[in-house]
């Protein structure tokens, strides 16, 4: 609670994980016989993003200091909210966003906005770079690296 209250994380990527079964330094736990709805998560995500943030207008800083390694790549969740996802990542050399069959139930776009690297879509693997952006259909593997002594930053929406 100190390092959100301090502006060091947001309360979002203070609670990101990539599976419920990791822990994360602001861990929801809700009792055994609390059915988690869809309802349930969007309000704990409103809360994470505006409760926790005290600039105004709402801010979040992007760089590695206020980031957390989640789906191994340095992030900072942007906005949750239900029907929409974003995140900035920051990947360093030899770091992977996500592993081989990774995937997610929803359409996806990453927009790539400092470096170079290679991006696993599918079956398909290309290069990607600073100025592009790519979809990621539901349900297809992805995986994102780079081997750059640059790293590669992207946003990402779902």
């Amino acid at each position: 609670m100190r390092q959100i209250y301090e502006g060091k994380f947001n309360a979002i990527t203070a609670a990101a994980k990539a599976n419920y079964l990791e822990k994360a330094p602001l861990d929801w736990r809700f009792s055994n016989n609390k059915k988690i709805t869809p309802d349930t998560i969007a309000r704990f995500n409103y809360l994470g993003m505006h409760f926790f943030n005290r600039n105004n207008p709402e801010k979040v800083l992007l760089d590695e200091e206020h980031s957390r390694v989640v789906h191994g790549g340095h992030a900072i969740g942007l906005y949750y909210a239900t029907g929409f996802r974003s995140a900035w990542y920051m990947l360093k050399k030899g770091e992977s966003l996500n592993q081989e069959g990774d995937t997610n139930p929803f359409h996806q776009a990453m927009i790539f906005i400092e470096g170079k690297g290679f991006a696993k879509i599918g079956d398909k693997t290309v290069e990607v770079k600073k100025g592009e952006s790519y979809y990621i259909p539901p349900n297809t593997s992805h995986v994102v690296w780079t081997e750059s002594d640059e790293p590669l930053v992207l946003i990402w929406l779902a």
